[in-house]
């Protein structure tokens, strides 16, 4: 006799053991972003970050899913640096200060873009 066997479970189990070994995707780094928006001040960009913790918090999705602390070389020592996901280089760059051209423009670009 024959047995139907639904694959469906197994492969639905696979697949979220995966991503959950293979973790977020993260896609920029936050120093990187920080030189994009032209921020110079360390400290300012750090409220950013700060505030962008605190909306994950908040809306209780998980820290570690958004950022990764990495140590990259800038030509002269190591530093430290966050790998962002995606939703949480959109979170820092609307926390930043609008006060920097180039931050405002990058607010009106998410702005425009959410149509």
């Amino acid at each position: 006799m024959l047995k139907v066997y639904d694959y469906l479970g197994e492969l639905m189990e696979w697949r979220m053991r995966r991503e959950r070994f293979s973790g977020p995707r993260f896609t920029h780094f936050a120093g990187d972003i920080r030189e994009m928006l032209e921020i110079q001040e360390h400290r300012e960009f750090e409220d950013a970050i700060q505030r962008t913790i605190q909306t994950l918090q908040s809306l209780n999705i998980p820290f570690e899913r958004n950022f990764k602390r990495v140590f990259r070389f800038n030509g002269e020592q190591m530093v430290a640096d966050w790998k962002v996901s995606p939703l949480a280089m959109y979170l820092i760059i609307i926390n930043c200060d609008p006060v920097h051209e180039t931050v405002a423009r990058a607010q009106l670009f998410f702005l425009m873009t959410q149509k």
